[in-house]
């Protein structure tokens, strides 16, 4: 019980600090190009929409064996699958490569995916700037413990349609995960926020 408060806790505080997603600028429109007509101004009553972004692909060092440097692409391209999650509400990529009983993946997966199944949305200066690894080390054959500094920009999260945003400012945050081994590559046991 004192564990999924402590994950729902981490959830919240993850909200606040950590909304960040794949894209860009949601504002930003592509420039029109030679073959096609430029796209219609966007008016009040026609509010634009940023494209979706495309899912991460986990790069071959992360799956190159049960390494520190795989550790290390592993636990970075996982951010990656959180912040598509943050932007989509597509929990796939997380899902996917979480290990069975890991209760952050599925808290961060169910969080998003109900607020954008209820119309809710994630907007802002997404994306998650990785600054440095400040640990990465093996413990024993099947375990791994990465640590990353991080800053995020300032998002707004509308939980739900109708619901008034809530704005966070960003900043610096930390992220200690642990993964762990499963056929022959890593996989996410566990991923703690810290400010």
């Amino acid at each position: 019980m004192e564990r999924t408060r402590r994950t729902l806790s981490v959830v919240a505080a993850a909200g606040m600090l950590a909304l960040a997603a794949c894209n860009g600028d949601p504002e930003a429109t592509p420039p029109p190009t030679t073959s096609s007509p430029p796209p219609p101004t966007p008016s009040a009553s026609t509010p634009s929409t940023p494209p979706k972004p495309t899912p991460p692909a986990i790069p071959p060092a992360a799956t190159n064996g049960l390494t520190v440097t795989s550790a290390e692409a592993f636990a970075r391209f996982y951010i990656a699958a959180l912040d598509y999650l943050r932007a989509t509400g597509d929990a796939s990529v997380m899902r996917r490569w979480a290990f069975s009983s890991c209760e952050s993946c599925k808290a961060y997966s169910t969080t998003y995916e109900e607020s954008y199944e209820a119309g809710g949305s994630v907007a802002g200066n997404l994306g998650t700037k990785i600054t440095r690894v400040t640990e990465a080390r093996l413990v024993g054959k099947d375990t791994a413990v990465v640590v990353i500094r991080a800053t995020i920009g300032k998002t707004s999260w509308r939980r739900k349609a109708g619901e008034a945003p809530k704005t966070f400012p960003g900043g610096p945050i930390v992220w200690d995960t642990t993964l762990a081994a499963s056929a022959g590559h890593w996989t996410m046991f566990e991923m703690e926020l810290k400010q």
